[in-house]
């Protein structure tokens, strides 16, 4: 299938991008999913595409991811302003550690890296 602007596509979310976008692979390309967090399965529409990936927005959750919460701010679905509100912040944790590993091994080129455990927030 030709992955094309304004395309819906039904993506499975396997992780978190930095900046809070879920990541999904679709015909061996990375596609950037807004609104979508990782175990979630989303109808999304592709809004933009680049050379070595695609963005794409949720418009509908299929499957629920196990690690969904109840996001505390009324307004979390209509403003936009905090992301990730409505993923367990254990899960959350794990992948901002991933994220930084990631961008010193694969971006920095530095070779068995590995940074301190982040320290969690108490609320």
């Amino acid at each position: 299938m030709l992955l094309k602007k304004g395309l819906e596509i039904e993506l499975r979310i396997e992780s978190l991008g930095f900046g809070g976008m879920g990541i999904a692979r679709e015909n061996h390309q990375v596609i950037f999913v807004k609104n979508a967090i990782p175990g979630q399965t989303v109808k999304a529409r592709i809004i933009k595409k680049r050379s070595s990936f695609l963005e794409a927005i949720s418009i509908k959750t299929i499957e629920e991811s196990q690690d969904y919460v109840s996001p505390p701010c009324q307004h979390f679905n209509e403003c936009g302003g905090c992301t990730l509100q409505n993923y367990k912040y254990s899960n959350q944790i794990i992948q901002k550690e991933k994220q930084v590993n990631d961008l010193f091994e694969r971006i920095g080129k530095f070779s068995k890296f590995k940074s301190n455990p982040i320290i969690k927030c108490n609320q």
